[in-house]
């Protein structure tokens, strides 16, 4: 007995650990008896029962990633209700947390032609504009240089 509700606790522990759940909003009628827990992995052109619970919400495990859920309520006569909206559980890709390679072999070309930086306030900095027009920091008496200054 002790193998069993040791197997049983290990499950339940898994399962809180992975923390995805199907919820819903309560049915509010007063001879609600619960809720029966649907699943399909044809979006419903076949159904099976999962479960039957009181709550409004039944956990979920990484071996349902891509089943499709629906549920009904029932009462205490017996009574079931049309099935509700069908929502389909895709456990999520993980974020990509590997940097892209760094860039290989930079080196300075002075004779090749590369657009002005722009800065991320939209402003054009002085030193890649002079860089883009192949002027020399030095050469401010450059009439292209001095026609953008006085701008």
């Amino acid at each position: 007995m002790k193998k069993i509700l040791f197997a049983i606790a290990i499950v339940f522990v898994a399962a809180q650990a992975f923390g995805a759940s199907l919820v819903w909003d309560p049915n509010t009628e007063t001879d609600l008896a619960g809720y029966r827990v649907y699943y399909s992995t044809d979006n419903f052109a076949t159904a099976n029962f999962l479960a039957e619970t009181t709550d409004t919400c039944y956990p979920l495990d990484e071996s349902q990633d891509g089943y499709y859920f629906a549920l009904t309520a029932f009462d205490f006569a017996g009574n079931e209700s049309a099935r509700s909206a069908v929502v389909r559980y895709v456990i999520p890709e993980p974020p990509d947390t590997t940097p892209p390679f760094a860039p290989a072999n930079p080196r300075i070309n002075l004779d090749a032609d590369c657009p002005a930086d722009v800065t991320l306030d939209g402003t054009t900095n002085v030193y890649d504009v002079l860089a883009y027009n192949k002027l020399w920091l030095s050469d401010w008496k450059n009439p292209k240089c001095n026609a953008w200054l006085k701008k």
